[in-house]
């Protein structure tokens, strides 16, 4: 019994150096000015960050985007990051243009090259990339502002632009992008990765042109992880319109 608690204890002393709190200990800031949420935000104490960042939920000052965005270029915690991730996506499309700069930028998980294996799930990825995925909870009328704002000729940023597209384009059902999508694909058809992206985030529009073109890479395509992403988006597309019948 004794020790089954100190690894109780031990379990809870690492989750707090992660940043972890309860919502007793965020209450004891309630007070505080947004000037002095920002200052904890920069504590060398990875809970009082991770406060900070969750007092910032509740806030709807665009000045704390930036300070936001760059305590998370430089967070390793575990908890604060999520706090701060949680506190940017509350944001919604107000925050997209000012994350945009990040993407590609911060973590090392993002595609590099092609995957060794398919997605199995019958669901869209969450994005590898930690911006790409807090855009991706900011909404459908993120859209336009990433179509309007991504630098297509940065590879990097239109990667994991792509990401954060068709993740919100197939959960929000909206097919605001499709066009968008399939010019990309017109114009990065000799990029491997990008155009694997692109195949992928078809999956979130119900569209003769699009099934056309998916059908054709399937059947001609002499890139395993092209065809297996062709088939794949065509079967989500299969399931997307019998959830919208």
């Amino acid at each position: 019994m004794m020790s089954f608690k100190l690894k109780i204890l031990s379990d809870m002393e690492q989750r707090s150096k992660r940043g972890f709190t309860q919502k007793n200990e965020i209450e004891k800031f309630q007070n505080l000015s947004a000037f002095e949420i920002l200052n904890l935000l920069k504590s060398s104490d990875s809970q009082k960050r991770t406060i900070a960042a969750k007092l910032l939920l509740s806030k709807s000052d665009l000045s704390c985007i930036n300070p936001l965005l760059n305590a998370l270029s430089q967070e390793k915690s575990l908890y604060t990051k999520i706090a701060i991730c949680e506190a940017l996506a509350n944001f919604k499309e107000k925050a997209v243009h000012f994350c945009i700069p990040y993407l590609g930028k911060i973590g090392s998980n993002q595609y590099k090259t092609l995957p060794q294996k398919p997605f199995l799930k019958n669901n869209y990825p969450l994005p590898r990339d930690i911006i790409a995925r807090t855009i991706g909870k900011m909404g459908a009328l993120s859209i336009p502002i990433l179509i309007k704002k991504l630098d297509v000729d940065n590879i990097e940023q239109l990667s994991e632009g792509i990401d954060a597209i068709g993740y919100i384009s197939y959960y929000e059902k909206d097919f605001f992008a499709k066009n968008y999508i399939l010019n990309l694909f017109e114009k990065y058809k000799s990029n491997l990765l990008i155009s694997w992206k692109l195949i992928r985030a078809m999956q979130s529009f119900f569209d003769v042109k699009v099934i056309e073109l998916l059908n054709e890479i399937y059947k001609n395509s002499n890139i395993d992880q092209h065809i297996w992403e062709a088939k794949r988006s065509l079967k989500q597309i299969q399931r997307l319109k019998i959830i919208t019948d």
